[in-house]
């Protein structure tokens, strides 16, 4: 663990809540040479509004290319059903976000991907997770070693994809769990009946996204 590292006591949670809002993050770190390619980021948080919590429910951090990371998601959508999904969309990480969306129509699943672009630095961005890592408003499961090894090894980690995709996560999810949709907005669960006005029909977004969360350009 780095010596000057802020994540050192993480709350784990070990029952699955039945009504978990599911929220989808990738960061595609999509390199030009595939040697020296980062690790690629998938997370998948289950959000209870009633308490704030986000439970990591899925953390799939490796080296992937890019039709591996539109796989990959879409079988995490299959399992799912997450109301929205937040991919960092920087140049030509843009193209890979509708590509995922296209792959997932033709699979006959709705898959909205939300463009998000970063505004602030990175460790700015990881360090904000601190204060509701500290307050247990983010708990882990211990089986996703690589995401608890970089959160704890940060600022000293190779690589920092996942606690970046984290942030990502946890800001855009609870900005539009918390604030923006009200209970009957979401499915609580794959399969369920309830509606998704607010997008236009379950798992679909009516309109283009815009606005701007916890440093992101939506």
């Amino acid at each position: 663990m780095s010596r000057d590292n802020p994540f050192q006591d993480l709350t784990w949670w070990v029952q699955k809540k039945r009504d978990w809002l599911f929220f989808g993050a990738i960061d595609p770190s999509l390199g030009k040479n595939n040697r020296h390619r980062d690790p690629s980021a998938i997370l998948i948080g289950g959000y209870d509004r009633e308490t704030q919590v986000l439970d990591v429910v899925e953390a799939s951090i490796r080296r992937r290319l890019p039709d591996v990371i539109i796989a990959d998601a879409i079988a995490l959508q299959r399992d799912y059903a997450c109301q929205l999904w937040f991919v960092e969309s920087v140049q030509f990480q843009e193209l890979l976000r509708t590509d995922l969306m296209k792959a997932a129509a033709r699979a006959g699943l709705a898959m909205p991907c939300v463009p998000i672009v970063p505004l602030a630095d990175k460790a700015l961005r990881i360090e904000r997770l601190q204060p509701p890592v500290h307050a247990g408003l983010i708990r882990f499961n211990a089986a996703h070693k690589v995401l608890v090894d970089q959160l704890q090894q940060w600022p000293d980690a190779d690589h920092d994809d996942g606690p970046d995709c984290l942030e990502m996560l946890w800001s855009n999810a609870v900005a539009k769990a918390a604030s923006a949709l009200t209970a009957n907005t979401f499915r609580t669960a794959p399969g369920s009946s309830r509606s998704a006005s607010a997008f236009g029909g379950a798992g679909s977004i009516s309109g283009p996204a815009s606005g701007r969360f916890g440093g992101y350009r939506l």
